[in-house]
């Protein structure tokens, strides 16, 4: 690389010194001092043939299909986080943040017990009393006659001895008063056996099956509570964010994190109102990345929302990429294609310059046969024609040509080309050899790469690869005026 700077830096400086004492002797072959232009330092690429169809340009953004906020549904302080920023958490990991379970562990186990005590009452209602209950229960009523008729007893003496003035009325009515709660309690005593032997009722066997039912409720809301304290998403995550740490005190609606789900995200584009109607889902899309340069994908379109935006009357338009490599956030660039590929020719977007004449191209031309050569040993060098051009869309590096006049193969100037003139001289920096501008990659015929052959050539379709750029002169070192000429804008 060095020996073809130091090839430039001579062949240019020559030339203009030249050029300078042409114009300083007041002579030359113009006759009358003219003076002739030096040639031009540029940069030249091929024109190309690619399969191109015209489409709808759109630029969005890649996000995922799903996105969700993870808040607290009950109050507590945090006791673990499992995955943060960047991990994956699988359906399968269970809780992403855990809240503290102890009292509501506590809750749900008061709530097992009575539904426990509910259920054994049901037993017993469904099933009546057992024969050992009935027997105690006659024992009980045996027992409440016996005492029945002992205040019997005791009151038929009472009244004798009332008639016969021995005792006072009001022993006549204690004796009367407990004779009277004795016959109350045999027949209570007798009440609960005759229900006994009678069996439960069914309005009996109801009520316990109320109990039972209202005790399984609460285990149930004490079960959903316990298990609110395991905050996790719904869907395979990754963590975009943490807002919580282990001891932080939540509530319910507090946020503790943010998620999105895992696998190829999909393509948001807003599409103008125009083109609504030529977008179906299922149509073709072409996907390029900013942040991943190599990365073509072809997509397909899943939605266009029926409803514009009141603001930019854009409706937006969802497209299914099928590849992880997109992260949600990277912006995206769509095209639509509206009809099938075809082969197209195409230059370099800095091929095309706008000059008095219009839209111009200026192509590589060989030397005259009777070119003079710009210095004694080296062969002649190559000019320009100029070629007005009719362009279309661009792709990529590249822009559509509509017009005719410009075939794949032909070399076009992508560098220096602002001042140059149908005739000019050229330098294509790009192209010299290593042996300098005579050397080897000396400049060929048109549509021939210098130095090279026509079976060397590109091949129709085939996008020429770049050659590396020079490397930076050293710190101090000054810049050959030959790679500060290539190093100039070109076209616009």
């Amino acid at each position: 690389m060095k020996t073809i700077r130091l090839g430039l830096v001579v062949v240019v400086l020559s030339l203009l010194a030249t050029a300078c004492m042409q114009g300083g002797q007041g002579g030359g072959e113009e006759g009358g001092g003219g003076f002739k232009m030096p040639p031009t330092p540029v940069v030249v690429e091929p024109v190309v043939m690619l399969d191109y169809a015209p489409a709808i340009e759109l630029i969005g953004e890649v996000r995922a299909t799903q996105r969700a906020v993870l808040s607290a549904e009950i109050g507590g302080r945090v006791t673990k986080i499992n995955h943060r920023v960047g991990e994956e958490h699988l359906l399968r990991h269970g809780a992403l943040v855990q809240v503290n379970t102890a009292d509501y562990q506590a809750v749900l186990s008061a709530a097992k017990a009575g539904q426990a005590l509910a259920d054994e009452a049901l037993l017993l209602a469904q099933n009546g009393p057992r024969s050992e209950d009935i027997a105690a229960q006659q024992a009980a009523v045996d027992a409440a006659r016996a005492q029945y008729d002992l205040a019997l007893d005791n009151l038929g003496r009472q009244e004798d001895l009332f008639e016969q003035g021995v005792i006072s009325e009001s022993m006549l009515i204690a004796a009367k008063t407990q004779a009277q709660a004795a016959q109350a309690a045999l027949d209570a005593q007798h009440e609960v056996l005759n229900s006994m032997i009678a069996g439960t009722r069914p309005e009996q066997v109801a009520q316990a099956q109320a109990s039972v039912d209202a005790a399984a409720s609460q285990v149930r809301q004490a079960e959903l509570t316990l298990s609110k304290t395991a905050i996790k998403p719904a869907f395979d995550a990754v963590v975009t964010d943490m807002m919580v740490e282990v001891g932080s005190m939540v509530g319910p609606g507090t946020p503790v994190a943010e998620v999105v789900a895992l696998g190829p995200g999909e393509a948001w584009f807003n599409l103008p109102e125009g083109e609504v109607s030529g977008v179906h889902p299922g149509d073709a899309v072409e996907l390029t990345f900013d942040a991943l340069p190599d990365v073509v994908i072809q997509g397909s379109v899943i939605s266009v929302s029926p409803a514009a935006d009141p603001m930019t009357r854009q409706f937006p338009l969802r497209v299914a990429i099928g590849d992880d490599r997109p992260l949600p956030g990277m912006v995206a660039n769509g095209r639509i294609l509206m009809e099938q590929a075809k082969p197209t020719v195409m230059i370099s977007r800095d091929a095309a310059v706008l000059n008095n004449l219009g839209l111009v191209a200026f192509t590589m031309q060989p030397p005259a046969e009777d070119a003079e050569p710009p210095m004694p040993g080296m062969p002649p060098l190559p000019t320009v024609n100029m070629v007005h051009v009719e362009l279309g869309d661009n792709y990529g590096d590249y822009i559509v040509v509509l017009s005719e006049g410009l075939a794949p193969g032909m070399m076009v100037v992508t560098r220096g080309n602002e001042q140059l003139f149908t005739g000019a001289n050229i330098i294509p920096t790009n192209l010299m050899g290593e042996g300098g501008p005579g050397g080897p990659g000396a400049p060929g015929g048109e549509g021939v790469p210098p130095g090279g052959t026509p079976e060397g050539g590109m091949l129709e379709g085939e996008i020429p690869t770049e050659q590396a750029p020079p490397a930076a002169p050293e710190q101090g070192a000054e810049v050959p005026p030959a790679e500060a000429g290539a190093e100039q804008g070109g076209g616009h």
